[in-house]
């Protein structure tokens, strides 16, 4: 069984984008995607969730399909919390998924964020008792 992301003989490949210098923030398939400085990804059921660290997004790309798309953020830099797709991170630099959430390193915020898998909503960890 081939890997997504080998090509037929076998050797990594390219699944979404074009090249080093050809950025932007574009969802969509192939090399018609736009990303700037993902750095943190992590899988999950065929899934690859990657911190699109300037876009100050977290994207879902799709090995299978060959397609990008926004999970999380609106590409504005801030702070807010909720529904994935009005909550605002500075440059997230990493993502972890453990018992159906998504840790997110928002770095420019010095906080750990949270996402729900199924919901999308997104909170700020708070850590008790330390």
């Amino acid at each position: 069984m081939r890997s997504a992301g080998l090509d037929p003989t076998g050797r990594v490949r390219t699944i979404v984008g074009l090249a080093l210098f050809v950025f932007g923030d574009t969802d969509g398939v192939d090399n018609n995607v736009r990303l700037q400085h993902p750095i943190g990804l992590d899988r999950f059921d065929g899934v690859l969730y990657v911190a699109d660290t300037y876009n100050h997004k977290i994207k879902r790309v799709l090995p299978a399909t060959r397609g990008s798309f926004t999970m999380l953020g609106t590409g504005e830099p801030g702070l807010r919390d909720g529904a994935g797709n009005q909550a605002l991170f500075s440059k997230p630099s990493g993502v972890s998924i453990a018992n159906g959430k998504m840790y997110i390193a928002d770095t420019n915020n010095h906080l750990i964020r949270v996402a729900g898998m199924e919901t999308a909503e997104v909170s700020t960890l708070e850590l008790t008792g330390i």
